[in-house]
């Protein structure tokens, strides 16, 4: 598998997560990869589906891509109308968030993760994953249909009636 987009790599950890969780494996990093799965995926849809037009746009997508929380990407999606998820979907996507940091480092806010913790980041990251599916069905949708329409006019000016037309039979 090449790695060359956050979907990507997404995949890769979303594919060894889930053959750790099939073999019966079971740790607190498990709950920090998923969250950090799901932000690659909601990363890929900011970086595939947000154009900025301006230098604090382009420092806004890259403040965003370094963010570790789900609720603010979730928000940057939203609030830029990238993409539209459901309420359903966001919430969702949200059960993971804070995992990242509260399962990986020491403090007050340290937690150790059950199994039914990981079961419900499972539910984000299996959401994250079906809403990049359906972003990417629907960009490709929008490009062909960009291809068409760009097709459709220049095979107006090229076709073989246009070179007739001006011809007096």
């Amino acid at each position: 598998m090449d790695l060359h987009s956050y979907k990507d790599f997404a995949e890769n950890d979303y594919q060894y997560l889930k053959a750790s969780l099939e073999c019966g494996l079971f740790a607190n990093s498990m709950a920090a990869m998923a969250q950090s799965i799901s932000e690659r995926y909601l990363k890929h849809i900011i970086d595939k589906g947000y154009e900025p037009e301006t230098t604090s746009e382009e420092d806004a997508k890259s403040s965003i891509l370094r963010t570790h929380s789900l609720h603010r990407l979730l928000n940057f999606i939203e609030t830029r109308n990238i993409f539209e998820l459901t309420d359903e979907e966001k919430m969702k996507i949200g059960i993971a968030n804070g995992y990242y940091f509260e399962t990986k480092y020491p403090g007050n806010d340290a937690i150790i993760i059950t199994r039914s913790d990981i079961q419900r980041c499972m539910i984000s990251v299996e959401t994250s994953r079906d809403v990049v599916e359906r972003f990417e069905q629907e960009l490709l949708l929008m490009q062909s249909q960009s291809q068409s329409t760009q097709g459709d006019s220049s095979d107006e000016h090229t076709g073989f009636s246009d070179i007739y037309d001006d011809w007096e039979l």
